[in-house]
């Protein structure tokens, strides 16, 4: 007999459909269904419904089933915490039918085949949440990964593998000579201690960068079972525009947008990344009290349309900011330093570095990556308006207390990359900022764009090309810069570039706007 195996459904109608039927047309007799098949969407009760009538259908429940079904037992008529509105929605709305259905699922269990093989289904297993923590079978971790070094499936495959043959002694005491599991979102096939793991991937919500809908057939065939991974295309435009058009519950509409980033890229990376932003915020508090709640939602802004690389830079932008943010609550502030730290700080640019601005009181001046002041409390009285821009909110709130006494100057809380300047310069500077800019030649071309004629952009890189700044409890990705590429910039920007010259830990250069 031919089993079709499928897992983590998640609310995705268009794609159960898909794999059902890709499953049959290939011989598909039975199924075996692993858990999780509900979620907030307005198709759930579609999802139940062709669950309970699939034929030779061998169902166990999912946590986030168990979850949902667990509130038929108080019954609550309203839901306290907005952050749990989903699952209070998803019980409401799930038919009587359907949620007596799945209130009789088990938790696990175990089939015999005609080979003799015993079949063990569960929702999860304990490689995924293993202690020490097993990075290959956390989707979360897998994701961490791919953003620092992309890798495909079969090599994310071959993680997972090594991983479970390194505790082969805890997977030869799983129960069954085929382990069939879920959970982690990540498909998966490997022979381990003598049994076959095997998880279909997560049908509706796939974690492993493929956004096709994953599952798997078992032949039971004489002495041996047979297993194959298989991926369906399917409407996912059709997920999506349902679950953007859902409106169902308070925020109904941003957990739509963040699922459908989800769909979008077939990762981790939007939840991970939005987690990061609630722990932070909510300080790992759970659940949160609803103002918490909806000052995370509100301040974590995104398009569900981004590519991998869009969250990826979303992720380093918001690394920095979290960085310069932490610097601020360790009271780590440049502008107070004594006079030993800050002596040593100028080696990286200090007087021959602003003397090279050409400062007088009939110039406008834009700063890239402010800081606390470091350099602007020294600009700032010597020219007519100085702007400074940067990504971290707490460092903007502190610069502008260093810079109070000075009525020129205006603070920008923002990205320089993205950010709509309506005016230019007499001169534009930065200082150990260009390390955070991964595309050095557009922002190069920018600050060519916001330079007046004649005017001058003055610059210091790190002579430091490590990629990494490790302070211990943090690490930050960063972009090192090579001078010679920066001089290629430079004129590739229609910059002319005037002098160069080095200290003891930067490279400066100094340009102009020829008229």
């Amino acid at each position: 007999m031919i089993y079709a195996v499928i897992a983590d459904i998640h609310g995705n109608y268009p794609a159960l459909k898909a794999v059902v039927s890709d499953a049959k047309a290939k011989g598909a007799e039975a199924f075996l269904l692993l858990g999780d098949y509900i979620r907030d969407t307005p198709t759930l009760n579609e999802v139940v419904d062709t669950i309970r009538t699939l034929p030779n259908c061998t169902a166990i429940l999912g946590n986030g089933d168990i979850g949902v079904i667990s509130l038929d037992k108080t019954k609550p008529e309203y839901c306290e915490f907005e952050q749990m509105l989903p699952n209070f929605w998803t019980y409401k709305n799930l038919s009587e039918q359907n949620l007596n259905y799945l209130k009789s699922l088990p938790e696990s269990a175990d089939k015999m085949m005609s080979s003799g093989k015993t079949v063990h289904l569960s929702h999860s297993i304990p490689l995924i949440h293993h202690t020490p923590r097993l990075g290959a079978f956390h989707s979360g971790d897998y994701a961490r990964k791919m953003e620092r070094s992309p890798f495909t499936i079969e090599e994310g495959m071959r993680d997972m593998q090594n991983a479970a043959e390194e505790y082969s002694d805890e997977v030869a005491a799983y129960p069954g000579d085929v382990c069939l599991f879920g959970h982690n979102h990540l498909q998966y096939l490997g022979s381990v201690a003598g049994k076959i793991l095997l998880n279909p991937g997560s049908c509706g919500m796939p974690a492993d960068y493929d956004i096709r809908a994953p599952y798997a057939l078992m032949n039971d065939a004489g002495d041996i079972v047979e297993i194959q991974l298989h991926r369906v295309e399917y409407d996912i435009e059709q997920t999506i525009k349902s679950i953007l058009e859902f409106n169902g519950f308070t925020h109904a509409q941003f957990w739509g947008k963040l699922r459908a980033a989800v769909l979008k890229t077939g990762s981790d990376i939007p939840m991970n990344r939005f987690w990061q932003h609630a722990r932070e915020i909510g300080d790992g508090v759970f659940p949160m009290q609803n103002e918490t709640w909806r000052k995370t939602i509100a301040s974590f802004e995104f398009d569900y349309n981004w590519s991998i690389d869009d969250w990826r830079r979303f992720g380093e932008r918001h690394d920095v900011t979290h960085h310069y943010d932490a610097l601020i609550d360790e009271n780590n502030d440049p502008v107070y330093d004594p006079a030993p730290i800050k002596a040593y700080m100028d080696k990286w640019d200090g007087e021959a570095f602003i003397d090279e601005m050409q400062l007088s009181m009939d110039k406008d001046v834009l700063e890239i990556g402010v800081g606390t002041g470091r350099l602007a409390v020294k600009v700032a009285p010597n020219c007519r308006k100085f702007c400074g821009i940067d990504i971290s909110p707490k460092t903007v709130e502190r610069v502008k207390e260093n810079l109070r006494a000075n009525e020129n100057t205006s603070i920008i809380h923002g990205d320089f990359m993205s950010y709509p300047f309506d005016r230019t310069y007499d001169v534009v500077y930065s200082s150990l900022t260009f390390m955070h800019i991964k595309d050095k030649g557009e922002a190069i071309n920018k600050i060519s764009r916001l330079l007046k004629p004649s005017g001058r952009f003055v610059l210091s890189i790190d002579k430091n090309h490590s990629e990494i700044i490790d302070l211990g409890n943090r690490k930050i990705k960063i972009y090192p810069d090579n001078p010679a590429d920066i001089c290629g910039y430079i004129e590739a920007a229609g910059l002319v570039l005037t002098k160069q010259f080095e200290t003891e830990f930067a490279v400066v250069f100094v340009a102009t706007k020829e008229v």
